[in-house]
């Protein structure tokens, strides 16, 4: 892997891993048009980390890992006529992350993340995605977990402009909490400005379930482990969506 400097044009095809590092703080990456692209963003060390990725006319696959000690990371999306799968993996060591997509000219994008806090601190995650022009669509989906008094905020926010019709918005959070103390806010917020459009949200926020527990318990497996294989089974689907073998082994470990 290659540590990110401050400005990267892309201009063929293929997978890019990049780590981002304590001197790489402010970073464009800019995809030329007509190119398909996968990035791996490697967000390492405590510091403040801000991107801007520019697409146009580009299929994007795009995996965000903080698993090292990123303390806050910004990333910035402005994309036209552009598909954009995203899917992001972070434990306790993030302290924030605030993701915008600006999404033009029918560009979409599916934003999955995994967000895992067990380390005793408070995390806020910002997720707003801007439809600035018809048929531009976006589904965000977020699993959350929390343990040991733990606190995560987890806000999304969906923005329709004026004119934009056929816009299409989904949202969902899932959380599981693991002890009495710890906490998930999850906060759908919808800013709509044109009435034919598609916009809904929701979120399940709650304990493990005593039946599954008991279920696998009953059979002599010990409840740390029963947890450990509830959690995984939730969050499994989204790990299988990484391609490359080596990082998805990498991220489980330190899940």
């Amino acid at each position: 892997m290659r540590v990110l400097e401050h400005k990267k044009t892309i201009d063929s095809s293929g997978v890019y891993d990049f780590v981002f590092q304590s001197q790489t703080k402010n970073v464009t990456i800019d995809v030329k048009e007509n190119i398909n692209v996968t990035l791996h963003l490697i967000f390492k060390e405590a510091n403040n980390f801000n991107l801007k990725l520019k697409f146009k006319n580009n299929e994007v696959k795009l995996v965000n890992v903080c698993l090292d000690g990123a303390s806050r990371v910004k990333q910035i999306f402005d994309a036209s006529k552009s598909n954009i799968k995203a899917l992001s993996c972070f434990n306790s060591k993030c302290d924030s992350f605030n993701l915008e997509a600006n999404l033009k000219e029918e560009s979409n994008i599916e934003l999955d993340n995994i967000i895992i806090n067990k380390e005793n601190m408070k995390q806020v995650y910002d997720f707003r995605i801007n439809h600035l022009s018809p048929y531009t669509e976006s589904n965000l989906r977020n699993y959350a977990v929390t343990d040991n008094d733990s606190k995560l905020v987890i806000n999304n926010t969906g923005f329709i402009d004026f004119d934009c019709k056929k816009a299409a918005i989904n949202q969902s959070t899932k959380g599981i909490m693991l002890d009495l103390y710890s906490s998930i806010e999850a906060n759908p917020i919808l800013e709509i400005n044109h009435h034919d459009v598609i916009a809904n949200h929701g979120a399940s926020i709650g304990a493990l379930a005593d039946s599954d527990l008991f279920y696998l318990m009953s059979r002599g497996i010990p409840k740390e482990e029963a947890e450990r294989i509830i959690i995984e089974g939730y969050y499994r689907t989204i790990l299988d969506k990484i391609e490359d073998k080596d990082l998805k082994q990498e991220i489980e470990k330190r899940l």
